[in-house]
């Protein structure tokens, strides 16, 4: 009678980032349209463009962005 042995190392995969089916699903902003990076990029573009304009403090900008 013969046997074979099977020996399996399992290891997590901590530098693998797995996504979730939340983050596959498109993101939209409160017009209802699909955020983009270029999308938010262009919003941050004009909110630093109104503050140059207005005088908006900075930290009133990151306050916004937060919301």
């Amino acid at each position: 009678m013969r046997y074979t042995v099977v020996i399996e190392n399992v290891q997590p995969l901590d530098h693998v980032d797995i996504p979730t089916i939340e983050e596959n699903l498109p993101k939209h902003n409160a017009w209802g349209k699909i955020t983009t990076n270029k999308s938010i990029q262009d919003a941050i573009s004009r909110m630093q463009q109104l503050r140059k304009e207005i005088g908006l403090d900075k930290n009133l900008i990151r306050e916004m962005m937060e919301e």
